[in-house]
């Protein structure tokens, strides 16, 4: 059955979103953000601020988002609140002149925080694809996203045609309950899956659908430098020193990486040290280190809740 939502402009989307509602934003860093709805909300709230009327929302995202989001927003002056994390200089500007309030939020905690909220207006939502039923393929991030489609009262589909609709099966879309019903999660090797490779939602909640083709606008990492080269030496080291000594199987082990330029160089170095064998990973974000490391057979398999890799690579 072929999807029969109302297809609408990133402007007549924005219009249905009124000043001061709850608004929760797909992706996880720049992965996965919304593109086009958030610039035009930017345009609405200054084209009313400049007439004389108050607008601006409340913000939710499953970490910091692209500028498209975080930057556009806050430079229209369109947020009273954000939460959970951000990392944009021009938000952070407002929020310590005062003119947007702000929690962060230690990421695993929010979504229960989340959860306890009555519901939310809007979620804004890019998609790779979508179904008459209600089955939405997400892009290149997870993060909040499924909690946010359940707690929102309306949804917001961007659909992305940059990411193509064979993505399906990059995800894995699970629910826990809520405490004190809630049962462990069984997982037990980094490439065990849980859930689903869709969010579900209820069709009827669907109120349009935008189209988009853009990718995400992930900058370009540093090269390693001497200091983030020596840290990732002597982690290497140490996980050798660990083998050696049995208290690291010969196999080795699960590795949970953080982001950024020195856990780059950390897992550069790892892939150079042949004596430590092919290992699965954990991360935030899978990043470009991660996919040269797969490319070289280092990495066999990586978990993570946002595919936040360079245009180039992702197009790779």
């Amino acid at each position: 059955m072929e999807p029969n939502f109302q297809r609408m402009t990133a402007d007549e989307a924005a219009a249905l979103i009124h000043n001061g509602q709850w608004v929760a934003c797909s992706g996880f860093t720049p992965a996965g953000s919304v593109k086009s709805v958030t610039k035009a909300l930017g345009r609405r709230a200054k084209a009313l601020q400049q007439s004389g009327e108050d607008f601006k929302i409340n913000l939710l995202a499953g970490a910091s988002s692209g500028d498209c989001v975080d930057g556009e927003l806050s430079r229209n002056h369109a947020l009273a609140r954000r939460f959970p994390y951000q990392a944009n200089k021009d938000l952070r500007l407002q929020i310590n002149n005062g003119d947007v309030d702000y929690v962060d939020f230690h990421l695993s905690n929010f979504c229960q925080w989340v959860d306890q909220l009555p519901s939310l207006d809007w979620a804004v939502v890019e998609v790779a694809d979508y179904t008459a039923d209600g089955e939405l393929v997400l892009t290149s991030s997870v993060g909040a996203t499924p909690l946010f489609c359940q707690k929102a009262q309306r949804i917001i589909l961007e659909h992305n045609t940059h990411h193509p609709k064979f993505i399906k099966g990059l995800h894995d879309i699970y629910a826990w309950q809520r405490p004190p019903e809630r049962k462990p999660i069984l997982l037990e090797k980094v490439e065990d899956r849980l859930g689903e490779f869709v969010v579900k939602v209820d069709p009827r909640k669907i109120a349009g659908v935008v189209s988009t083709c853009e990718p995400d606008n992930v900058l370009d990492f540093k090269e390693v430098n001497s200091t983030s080269q020596k840290i990732g030496e002597w982690v290497a080291e140490f996980f050798l020193q660990e083998m050696k000594c049995g208290r690291i199987p010969k196999s080795f082990l699960p590795v949970q990486s953080g982001v950024g330029n020195i856990a780059n160089a950390v897992l550069k170095t790892m892939g150079e040290k042949n004596a430590i064998p092919p290992f699965a990973m954990y991360s935030e974000v899978v990043q470009n280190a991660v996919i040269d490391l797969m490319k070289q057979g280092r990495v066999y398999f990586a978990s993570g809740t946002a595919l936040a890799i360079t245009n180039d690579y992702m197009q790779e």
